[in-house]
């Protein structure tokens, strides 16, 4: 079974990787605009489809906190990431939010006291190298302190957001999951759209609604579904296959060329995945 959770969160990770292709066509849209219309349409998307399941839309009142500070920790890392790409740039961002599947590997440690991996944390390394060669960082980025802290929260609070849920929510369905959490998201994130919604448009509108339908709510319904099947330990790194897709969207639609680096990078990053998903423990509890 952990292979088909697996391929559940890489197929999941490929989704995110379209992001910026969307992002690209979302003209004036704020970023904040585009993280709220993402959570709206994965909202309604889950939700449409957990009715028709004969599911419940209801949040337990007993609930709500967990339900609240795990949104809290999806928002955050998404500002965060923001916040670090305008400080330090795009290479560098991407690099330190790689480093979220360490951060998964303690907050396991923490929530399930899991002893941690010999060949998780050697995945892990790997992982870490392409990602560096991929993002292609050299001696002309802007390392600036303040948008490295706010890339090492991003990741932080990445490695929380795929792991709170296993400890407190684990008796939710992944539909549900994903329908609630993106619900929360929305009154978190409107007071800064009103302060600053950008200008909309149709093709931003129709970009942020793909985005919401197969990059937020089919993505996030993969990976959730999958981390359920998985050793925990393993799924940030089976995640960092993300990472690679804007490079071959790269090479494919806009005709750039892939870097000898990059190119030792992104074989890196399938090492690590391979390893991951290849070498976990027979017997995987279903509801961890």
């Amino acid at each position: 079974m952990h292979r088909a959770g697996s391929f559940q969160i890489v197929a999941g990770a490929i989704l995110f990787g379209l992001i910026p292709v969307f992002v690209s066509s979302c003209a004036g849209l704020s970023i904040t605009s585009i993280a709220l219309g993402r959570a709206l349409f994965a909202a309604l998307f889950a939700g449409s489809v957990l009715l028709l399941k004969g599911g419940n839309l209801r949040i337990r009142r007993k609930e709500l906190l967990h339900y609240f500070t795990w949104t809290l920790f999806l928002t955050g890392a998404i500002l965060c990431y923001v916040l670090s790409i305008r400080y330090t740039g795009v290479a560098v961002s991407g690099a330190l939010l790689g480093i979220q599947p360490v951060f998964i590997i303690l907050f396991v440690r923490l929530f399930f006291a899991e002893k941690i991996r010999t060949q998780a944390m050697l995945s892990c390394i790997v992982a870490m190298a392409g990602i560096i060669l991929v993002s292609g960082i050299g001696g002309s980025e802007n390392y600036s302190a303040k948008g490295c802290v706010f890339g090492l929260l991003s990741a932080v609070f990445l490695g929380l957001n795929f792991t709170y849920h296993l400890k407190f929510m684990k008796h939710e369905s992944p539909l549900r999951l994903v329908y609630i959490q993106n619900l929360l998201q929305l009154p978190v994130l409107l007071p800064f759209v009103l302060v600053n919604p950008g200008t909309v448009s149709f093709v931003g509108i129709g970009s942020v609604f793909f985005m919401g339908i197969f990059c937020t709510s089919i993505a996030y319904l993969l990976i959730y579904s999958g981390s359920k099947k998985v050793n925990k330990q393993y799924i940030g790194i089976l995640q960092l296959v993300e990472n690679i897709i804007p490079v071959f969207i790269g090479a494919l639609v806009y005709r750039e060329s892939i870097s000898i680096a990059a190119g030792w990078g992104i074989a890196l990053i399938l090492l690590s995945a391979l390893m991951a998903g290849g070498r976990q423990e027979k017997r995987v509890s279903v509801s961890n």
